[in-house]
């Protein structure tokens, strides 16, 4: 080896020490500062937590692929924003482009994204070498204040649930899961409820539904509604039972009305459907 390989060799290895112990020395001194030294806090609870906020009246659409992720998306919120839980920055990646909010791992579709959006950035290398010891569990929370605009949500994970609750604005739902469930509570209106699960389950709870096509190759859907939300149902499960109040069908069920003002599709691979209308005097809100 050339003696100008050696030397520089050893000026890397110095520089790289030098460097970790700087990193040690601000991290130090911003902890006794009470300074935010990253864009991610390590909260009590042991989460890496990031905060990214988006436009409320220029944001239509939510975009979500991930792989092990849970997605919570919750309404009445004082504000839009997004809470990036227990990733490093190295695995994700979320911006704003074309009037819609996105968050995802693919490295190389996301670069493209934040460049084309204008909203690409070095935020220092210290946020991609971060050596806190965090909960291993993903979470992405999505808040929507009242004003929000978001009309269309699509959501693609392979591992992991998504839980929307208390969304009282008319919107469409696009969910993609491998294996996971989907639970909608507090969120009477919704214009389109499309979901895919190879293995989960799907709940939801005392909603209108304007339009809907559930397929779940694995697992069950338990539905309530309004009895005044009138549907054209077509339901079909392959091997298990399907339940509409008090009367349960074995393969398919339909019903169909002149007055319809809704219509849910769904199928069910192996497992069962419960279907259950609610008279307006007994329906409760959910908590």
């Amino acid at each position: 080896m050339k003696k100008t390989s050696i030397v520089f060799i050893i000026i890397s290895i110095l520089l790289i020490i030098t460097g970790v112990i700087l990193r040690s020395q601000a991290v130090s001194v911003a902890k006794n500062e009470n300074v935010d030294l990253f864009k991610q806090n390590l909260n009590k609870n042991g989460d890496l937590v990031e905060a990214v906020s988006f436009p409320w009246e220029n944001t239509n659409k939510i975009n979500i692929s991930m792989d092990n992720t849970d997605i919570n998306i919750i309404g009445n919120s004082d504000r839009c924003y997004a809470e990036i839980i227990n990733f490093n920055s190295l695995e994700y990646t979320a911006y704003n482009s074309n009037r819609a909010f996105t968050v995802e791992e693919d490295i190389i579709s996301s670069l493209i994204g934040r460049a084309q959006s204008g909203d690409f950035k070095f935020e220092g290398i210290r946020n991609y070498f971060r050596f806190d010891k965090h909960n291993s569990k993903k979470v992405i929370n999505i808040y929507l204040s009242p004003k929000s605009t978001v009309k269309v949500f699509d959501i693609k994970i392979n591992n992991g649930n998504v839980s929307v609750k208390d969304i009282n604005f008319v919107c469409d739902f696009d969910i993609s899961i491998n294996k996971g469930n989907v639970n909608f509570k507090n969120t009477p209106n919704v214009s389109l409820v499309k979901t895919y699960i190879k293995t989960g389950n799907v709940s939801l709870d005392n909603m209108c539904i304007s339009a809907s096509q559930i397929i779940i190759e694995n697992g069950y859907i338990n539905f309530t509604t309004p009895s005044e939300c009138i549907y054209n149902y077509s339901v079909e499960s392959e091997t298990g039972t399907i339940k509409y109040n008090n009367e349960s069908y074995k393969g398919k069920f339909k019903q169909e009305s002149e007055n319809n003002t809704c219509v849910f599709n769904a199928h069910v691979g192996v497992g069962n459907i419960v279907i259950n209308t609610i008279e307006k005097d007994n329906s409760t809100k959910g908590e």
